[in-house]
């Protein structure tokens, strides 16, 4: 989305105008880096009018994806229908936002698990498999996704709305496949670290146990359970779900 140059007095009336109105309807359509500053403040209630502007607004902004994501949580249960499945779509690629979690590094960790399937259990390709999902795990350390997985659970509750609606072809617009994959990493990742796990195989180790036993699962895990179902048959994530045990 573009915002036309404006210089001088003009930029500054339009500001004037658009800080003194508070509408949402402009603000929704009008995004632009000033507009990031404060996203507590400036994000209005979405809708399904507006949500995917907003998600647009949060790419590479991990403070507004927050924000965005906890805003997502407060109205989605309110909503209906594909409304409703529109702002779950949001909630899935703002949590993946603000996530902080590299797509490009997980889809080399996949290739590599890929790669490793067909090289059997202790080959080269099967430890750098290993040592890249470990690496996406360390380097989320220090940080929270607890409350980020938290909310997207909440977003998730009515699982049925969004995958109706996520297999719809006549839908416009489609969750990404990208987001999806992140938003599991979180929700593994999240549970991993709420449970002292030291590293990302442990975790993993201990899923597949729990999960073959028919134990019961965490929110955490049933809702990466129910996302890798979405996705389970697109090229090239088959093999990235099967190591997490999806």
């Amino acid at each position: 989305m573009k915002i036309h140059p404006v210089t001088g007095l003009s930029l500054l009336c339009f500001l004037s105008l658009l800080l003194l109105s508070g509408c949402p309807d402009l603000m929704s359509t009008s995004w632009g880096s000033w507009a990031k500053r404060d996203p507590g403040k400036l994000i209005p209630a979405p809708d399904g009018n507006n949500v995917s502007d907003l998600v647009d607004a949060a790419r590479g902004d991990k403070e507004f994806a927050r924000e965005l994501l906890g805003k997502i949580k407060d109205e989605v249960n309110s909503k209906q229908g594909e409304e409703k499945a529109a702002l779950q779509g949001a909630g899935i690629s703002s949590a993946a936002a603000a996530s902080g979690l590299d797509i490009d590094l997980i889809s080399n960790a996949s290739k590599l698990i890929s790669a490793a399937s067909s090289s059997g259990e202790g080959s080269a390709e099967a430890n750098a498999a290993l040592n890249a999902m470990d690496a996406i795990y360390q380097g989320m350390k220090g940080t929270d996704l607890t409350s980020i997985a938290d909310d997207l659970v909440a977003i998730l509750d009515d699982e049925a709305t969004f995958s109706s609606d996520y297999h719809n072809s006549k839908t416009s617009s489609k969750t990404s496949t990208d987001d999806i994959t992140v938003s599991i990493m979180v929700l593994f990742i999240a549970e991993a670290q709420e449970n002292g796990y030291g590293s990302v195989n442990e975790y993993v180790d201990d899923f597949k146990i729990r999960k073959d036993g028919g134990e019961l699962l965490s929110e955490k895990e049933e809702k990466a359970i129910f996302l890798a179902g979405l996705i389970r048959n697109q090229d090239g994530i088959g093999s990235l779900l099967g190591a997490l045990g999806l």
